[in-house]
């Protein structure tokens, strides 16, 4: 996703002919759409494996979001695993090409980036200056060197209507908190249309168990079908 929002930025600037260069087998990063559904828009049985939030500080991000020269808040909700032509509802012009290995090699497609994490860029021979800043660049130089990845787990689960929604106390949106091992569940707030107004009661999808770290790893050693029983089970 930073590479595809440094394409955008670049584009915005009036760079002309940018092409992004994306080593896996699609577009998004870190946002990573998994789809239960073939129409996405329709049924929405979808759940996000990636990034979900934006953590406090992240003031370009959401100037993008509310100054949108488009509809992107729907894009953000489809997801971009599947759906490279939300690329141009974006704000992309035609000066951006993106391009991603298939199965078969390296296919032109309409829009993408190359991005490297922390753990590659350690190894790379950097200049001697970051930033004409010096505190600045003591701050890239630390976060480059200390930053640590940790394990995250999702166990979403589809049910055939949203019985949160119907209670006394309904739930759309939000979350849970537990100290039992599902830890926290996330409660979908999608399924409304554009005044508000609840979709029709149908399949949903719920986020059953959202963990890290330690809590993460203990649903490691077990199937899937056996981490879906034990989410129940909580």
């Amino acid at each position: 996703m930073s590479g595809l929002f440094a394409a955008l930025l670049l584009d915005i600037a009036g760079l002309k002919n940018i092409e992004i260069l994306e080593c896996q087998e699609r577009v998004g990063g870190r946002v990573h759409t998994e789809y239960f559904s073939d129409n996405v828009t329709k049924d929405k049985l979808y759940g996000e494996l990636g990034a979900m939030r934006l953590p406090k500080g992240t003031d370009v991000v959401r100037y993008f979001y509310n100054n949108k020269r488009d509809d992107s808040n729907k894009i953000m909700t489809q997801g971009y695993a599947t759906n490279p032509e939300n690329f141009e509802k974006l704000g992309f012009t035609n000066s951006i090409r993106v391009y991603w290995k298939e199965k078969h090699g390296i296919e032109k497609k309409p829009g993408k980036v190359y991005d490297s994490p922390f753990g590659v860029v350690r190894q790379w021979e950097l200049p001697d200056k970051l930033d004409r800043n010096d505190d600045i660049d003591y701050i890239r130089r630390r976060a480059i060197r200390e930053l640590n990845y940790d394990n995250s787990a999702k166990i979403f689960l589809k049910f055939k209507s949203r019985f949160w929604e119907k209670d006394s106390r309904p739930i759309a949106g939000g979350s849970s908190s537990t100290d039992l091992p599902i830890r926290t569940m996330i409660y979908p707030s999608y399924y409304k249309d554009d005044q508000g107004n609840p979709d029709e009661d149908g399949p949903a999808i719920l986020l059953g168990s959202y963990t890290w770290a330690n809590d993460a790893a203990k649903y490691s050693p077990y199937p899937q079908k056996e981490n879906v029983k034990l989410c129940q089970k909580s």
